[in-house]
């Protein structure tokens, strides 16, 4: 993340390697390469594969000058992309197209896109051109979608079809997993009659039934559980009501139960669900499940109804690493034979750690959330097709087929659209009217994995190298969100050596910096830049130095240069100074003059420019308030969680 924006440099050597990653592999919209308009590349030919709506299932190496055996029977049949068909340039490369229709090559093997019309604009010259959306630059959460949205910042995504909303700060929506409908625990102060148990025990026993009122309090935590001290006496068992407080926290607890979950080895371990007509979806509906990954170098199928030779109904991955282009967690369904929708995830996921990923259908839209945020939304309106194949946990079944390595803790599919906006995951499901099937993972021995919503026909089975074990995502903590801050424009430039250039913060509220960016332009051989954070306590005083951080950077150009990844605790109540300094290279940065600048950030607020002369690019060891302010707003892109 050190350089924002790196020229794209063509693709000159790769010939026909890449395998194809199968039909319900993410589309993933990507920045169009250059190429020789006679010819497809490889890089075409791997889009061309992911972006495929065909049923492939089999990863094939692609010889231009092999045909399939039933190429031209107008069916596609494995290994065959296409035959005979035609297909809108756009899906094959929405980065790449911008309209026209391809047809079938006459391998069967991939699109001929010489009638595509190529898109002419470019992803990353910061230039708002054609269909792009944004073009590196950043948008207030609140202009993207106010009804939604009450504060933070927006980066442009990498391929400028849209702005990423992680950062944003979502209104509270009350969902039917966020936990709200806990306030149903409140009824656990139906455990204060329990002190009608003072009556039956007129002792000193009753008094501690007393100590139950203390339960009251406990409403901000698991009411019901703190009520059981009402157990004390007799009372207790009326304060077992409060009990149906838990129930109600199951938004943000979810309901408690044996630690559990199936490890899967990779290579031949799956749970079996045999097919029921309860697991063809419609309308609206979820899957949704928790899982960890102990390795990225090969498919992570986490939930798929659908088996060999057959397009799965639908389907959720894990992240995948690929050489050139990686592929975060995705979920999606096929609404026939040879047509899919499907969503991607934005997230990068780690190994050894709890992911709690869900695909929400509904009537226009289909949805894919990680860890509780929205990451992104497709628009579609066609329901999963209903086939009779077997539900698997863990793998992939084709000629091909893949396995997970990892664990897998809950997974539940249920006919309603769970989740809407962010929210906070339960680390254990619940079953409701909307669950079709809920599967916990508890067993701790035998090949069963029961179907806790009571139904034994949705009742899996262990196999190959699926095995108990006691690790389970209890001990999950979401992460925390990071906010970037975007201060200043680039309305007026100015070019210098030895300068120290920043904004003054005052901090209202404890954060951590974990990200410092200055908009500048570089000469070609690039330059060293220092990353400053001074502290004061007091707006007009001195600040001392705190921490500094060192970037040598080899190539120019003008753009966002960032610290890398840094950690500085801003405490609330004191006030800092951030911002860069550079030597002896000539370096242009950008800074706003508007009279009356105003702004807010994620810890606090802006209160003036920094401008201060050095020797050099020696950094001063303090200096005032009074000597160095300005009214300026210097450029730059604050991150802090």
């Amino acid at each position: 993340m050190f350089l924002r924006a790196v020229p794209f440099l063509s693709v000159l050597f790769f010939l026909q390697i890449f395998l194809f990653t199968g039909c319900d592999a993410a589309n993933t919209k990507r920045t169009s390469p250059v190429t020789d308009s006679d010819s497809a590349t490889d890089e075409d030919l791997l889009n061309d594969a992911e972006d495929q709506d065909s049923l492939q299932n089999d990863a094939v190496l692609i010889d231009d000058d092999a045909i399939s055996e039933n190429c031209g029977n107008n069916i596609i049949e494995s290994p065959e992309l296409c035959d005979g068909n035609v297909k809108n340039c756009v899906d094959i490369d929405s980065a790449a197209y911008i309209s026209g229709k391809a047809k079938c090559d006459k391998t069967c093997m991939k699109w001929d896109t010489s009638t595509c019309e190529e898109n002419p604009y470019e992803c990353g010259n910061i230039v708002v051109e054609g269909t792009e959306v944004c073009d590196g630059n950043v948008k207030n959460c609140t202009e993207i979608d106010a009804d939604k949205y009450i504060a933070g910042k927006a980066k442009c995504l990498e391929n400028c079809s849209g702005f990423d909303t992680a950062t944003c700060e979502e209104k509270e929506i009350p969902d039917e997993d966020t936990g709200d409908t806990g306030n149903t625990g409140d009824t656990g102060n139906t455990g204060d009659t329990g002190n009608t148990g003072d009556t039956g025990n007129t002792g000193d026993t009753g008094n501690t039934g007393d100590t139950g009122n203390t339960g009251d309090t406990g409403n901000t935590g698991d009411t019901g559980n703190t009520g059981d001290t009402g157990n004390t006496g007799d009372t207790g068992n009326t304060g077992d009501t409060g009990n149906t407080g838990n129930t109600g926290n199951t938004g943000n607890t979810g309901d408690t139960g044996p630690c559990g979950s199936v490890s899967f080895d990779g290579s031949t371990g799956y749970i079996e669900v045999v097919h029921n007509a309860l697991l063809n979806l419609t309308g609206d509906w979820t899957i949704e499940a928790w899982f960890m990954q102990y390795a990225t170098d090969g498919q992570a199928p986490i939930i798929r109804k659908g088996n060999i030779g057959t397009a799965p109904a639908y389907y959720l991955y894990g992240y995948e690493y690929q050489l050139f282009f990686p592929s975060n967690a995705y979920g999606g369904y096929y609404y026939d034979a040879s047509n899919n929708e499907a969503a991607t995830a934005a997230t990068e996921f780690e190994i050894n750690k709890w992911y709690h990923v869900a695909v929400v259908k509904t009537s226009t839209n289909l949805k894919i959330f990680v860890n509780g945020v929205l990451e992104t939304t497709e628009t579609t309106s066609y329901n999963p097709l209903n086939n009779t194949e077997n539900l698997f946990f863990g793998s992939r079944r084709s000629s091909t087929a893949s396995y997970l390595d990892g664990l897998i803790d809950e997974v539940r599919i249920s006919s309603t659209a769970r989740y809407s906006s962010t929210f906070t995951p339960a680390k254990r499901f619940s079953s409701d009217a909307g669950t079709i099937g809920l599967w916990h993972f508890e067993e701790t021995s035998g090949t069963t994995a029961d179907n806790a919503t009571g139904t034994s026909a949705l009742d899996g089975t262990l196999k190959g190298g699926a095995s108990w074990t006691n690790q389970c995502v209890d001990s999950f903590v979401a992460p925390i969100p990071e906010i970037v801050d975007v201060i200043g424009t680039a309305e007026t430039n100015s070019v210098g050596t030895s300068r120290m250039r920043g904004n003054f913060y005052s901090a209202t509220t404890a954060k951590t910096l974990t990200e410092i960016e200055a908009y500048l332009s570089l000469p070609d051989t690039g330059a060293t830049i220092y990353y400053d954070v001074f502290e004061s306590t007091t707006l007009n005083g001195t600040y001392t130095h705190k921490i500094s951080y060192t970037v040598p950077f080899t190539l120019g150009g003008e753009s966002f240069y960032s610290s890398g990844a840094v950690s500085v605790a801003l405490e609330a109540g004191k006030f800092y100074y951030i911002g860069v300094r550079w030597g002896t290279e000539s370096v242009t940065y950008y800074y706003d003059t508007t009279p009356s600048q105003s702004y807010t950030t994620n810890f606090g607020s802006w209160s003036m420019g920094m401008s201060n002369a050095i020797t050099g690019s020696t950094m001063p060891t303090s200096f005032t308030y009074s000597a160095t302010q300005i009214t300026n707003s210097y450029y730059q892109r604050i991150t802090t969680k």
